[in-house]
């Protein structure tokens, strides 16, 4: 459990030190200003999820039209 909601980044924070992961290597998913700022906050890239409210105010890594987007960003990866 965290204390600081987002866009504190004490939750990815959190994961990428218990799982001991690289934040250059991580991917935060989500569909607002404020998870683009809690991504950023932590260093790790960031796909947004534009297919319910498409705002070009974000800036992203990926984008992610629809959510079948999600397998390509996986597939990507490897």
């Amino acid at each position: 459990m965290v204390s600081c909601p987002k866009p504190n980044p004490e939750s990815i924070l959190t994961i990428l030190d218990k799982f001991q992961l690289d934040p250059k290597e991580t991917v935060y998913v989500g569909d607002s200003n404020v998870d683009l700022l809690t991504a950023t906050s932590a260093g790790v890239l960031f796909a947004y999820a534009s297919w319910d409210n498409y705002d070009d105010s974000i800036n992203y890594d990926f984008l992610l039209k629809e959510p079948k987007d999600l397998k390509k960003l996986f597939l990507r990866s490897k």
